[in-house]
C-alpha cells in the first residue's frame, strides 16, 4: 500500500537551508554545527514517521563544511533505517517498509503573491493566443476561472484578485464568451453551520478580550448574538441558557452579512473553504459515558477512530482543559501538567493559531502583573483511550470548584 504526505516550508527557511547546503561558510560561526539539525517530520498510519533532516558538520579549516541531508524512518518512535547522505533537502523521500511505501514530498510553500502571479501569467499567455477560439481554448479559460474561484487563499487582496478577473474577462469578450466569473463564491448554508457546530468545527469561545461569547471557525473568530452574548463570561452558561437553534441562527446571520460586505469577503471565504474541506472528514458519534454535576466523559467516534473528552458543554464538542479545570482543586496549570505527566498529548491555541507550552506558561506572569496577554493561549486535549480519560476523570471533583 502507498502512503504519501507533503511537507511545505516557508521561503525564509528554504533560503536558510539552501545556504547551509550550497554556500561554503567563511568560519565556524557561519557553519551549521555538528550538533545542529534542521528537521521536519510527517506522520503516517501504522505509527510510522519520516523525519527529513539537514545536518551540520564539525568545521574544519580548508575542508568542505557544507551541511548534508538524510531522511530517517521511525516506527513506534524507534529509528528503523535512514537514507544515504544527500546534498538536497527538497523533493521526494521514500521508504519501503513492511510491504508498504511511505513517501514524503518536501516543497516550498507558495505565498498568496505566488498564486496571483501564476494566474496573471496564465491570463497573459491567453491574451497572446486570442486568435484561437476552439474548444480547448475555452476549457483552459474555464480552468483558470475555477482556480480563481476555488483555490486562491482567503488572504488574497481583493483588488489584486479583481485585476486578474478583469483581465480574464477581457479575453473572454474577444472570443464572445461570457464566463460569468463571480468574485463571491457559493455561500455557506445553514445546514453547513449546523453540521459544523455539531462536529466541533464551529466552536463557542470566550473572546480573547474577555468581553463576551464569540464564535471560532478554524483559526479565526468573530462576535455574534449582540448584547446577549456580551453579557456572558462562560461558554457553558451561554449554551445552557440559549437554545441551540438560536445560536446557529445568529452565527448564520453574521456569516451571511460577511458574504455581502466587500471588506469581509476574505474572511468569509476562509470560513467557507475551511468548512467545505473539513465537514466531509467529520462523522462524529458522541456518547456520554459518565457524568458529574454537568461534567461529562464522552466517547467520540469519527469513522474508525475514537477519542475521549471531558467537558461540561452538554454535547461532547469542546475539548478545553480550561473548562475541565473548574472541577480540579489544583487549578488549570496543575491540571495541564498532570494530563501531560500521564502521557497525553496536550495542544495549545490562541486566536492567531497554534502555540507552545512555554507560551502558555509565560502569559501567567502577565496576568500576575495585572495585565492581559495580547494573544491568550488556551490548552486542549483529546484522550486516546478510555483508560487515559478515566485517570483524569477520577481526579476531578463532583461539583464545580470555586
Amino acid at each position: 500500500m502507498k502512503f504519501e504526505r507533503v511537507i511545505t516550508i516557508n521561503k525564509t527557511e528554504v533560503a536558510n537551508i539552501n545556504r547551509y547546503l550550497t554556500v561554503e561558510p567563511e568560519g565556524w560561526s557561519d557553519c551549521l554545527g555538528e550538533d545542529e539539525t534542521i528537521s521536519y517530520s510527517a506522520n503516517f498510519p501504522n505509527n510510522v514517521e519520516i523525519e527529513v533532516k539537514c545536518c551540520g558538520v564539525q568545521f574544519e579549516e580548508g575542508e568542505s563544511n557544507l551541511a548534508w541531508t538524510e531522511a530517517v524512518l521511525f516506527v513506534d518512535g524507534c529509528e528503523i533505517c535512514c537514507t544515504d547522505p544527500m546534498d538536497s533537502f527538497f523533493g521526494e523521500w521514500f521508504f519501503d517498509f513492511d510491504g508498504n511505501t511511505y513517501t514524503v514530498y518536501v516543497e516550498v510553500e507558495k505565498t498568496t503573491e505566488d498564486i496571483i502571479e501564476d494566474l496573471k501569467n496564465q491570463v497573459s499567455e491567453l491574451k497572446n493566443q486570442i486568435i484561437k477560439r476552439d474548444k480547448l481554448f475555452l476549457n483552459v479559460l474555464s480552468d483558470i476561472k475555477d482556480a480563481i474561484v476555488h483555490n486562491v487563499p482567503h488572504r488574497t487582496d481583493n483588488f489584486e484578485l479583481i485585476d486578474v478577473i478583469d483581465a480574464l474577462n477581457e479575453v473572454a469578450k474577444v472570443i464572445d464568451k461570457d464566463l460569468s466569473i463571480p468574485i463571491k463564491a457559493d455561500k455557506i448554508t445553514r445546514e453547513m453551520v449546523v453540521k459544523g457546530y455539531e462536529t466541533g468545527l464551529i466552536r463557542l469561545i470566550l473572546s480573547p478580550n474577555d468581553d463576551g461569547i464569540a464564535c471560532k471557525i478554524g483559526d479565526n473568530w468573530f462576535f455574534f448574538g449582540g448584547q446577549t452574548a456580551e453579557e456572558y463570561n462562560r461558554v457553558e452558561d451561554f449554551v445552557a441558557e440559549i437554545p441551540k437553534d438560536t445560536i446557529i441562527d445568529e452565527i448564520f446571520e453574521v456569516l451571511e452579512a460577511f458574504s455581502e460586505e466587500d471588506d469581509s469577503l476574505d474572511e468569509y471565504l476562509y470560513y467557507k473553504y475551511y468548512l467545505e474541506e473539513n465537514l466531509g472528514k467529520r462523522r462524529f458519534i458522541r456518547e456520554c459515558l459518565a457524568t458529574k454535576d454537568v461534567l461529562g466523559l464522552w466517547e467520540i467516534t469519527n469513522g474508525t477512530e475514537k477519542c475521549y473528552r471531558i467537558t461540561d458543554d452538554g454535547c461532547g464538542v469542546c475539548n478545553s482543559i480550561e473548562e475541565m479545570s473548574n472541577y480540579f482543586k489544583g487549578g488549570e496549570t496543575a491540571l495541564v501538567d498532570e494530563i501531560i505527566k500521564r502521557g497525553n498529548n496536550v495542544f495549545f491555541e490562541s486566536d492567531v493559531g497554534t502555540a507552545t507550552y512555554d507560551e502558555y506558561l509565560d502569559q501567567f506572569a502577565v496576568y500576575e502583573d495585572g495585565g492581559c496577554p495580547e494573544h491568550p493561549v488556551y490548552p486542549y486535549v483529546d484522550f486516546e483511550t478510555y483508560e487515559k480519560a478515566k485517570e483524569i476523570w477520577d481526579l476531578l471533583e463532583e461539583d464545580f470548584v470555586l
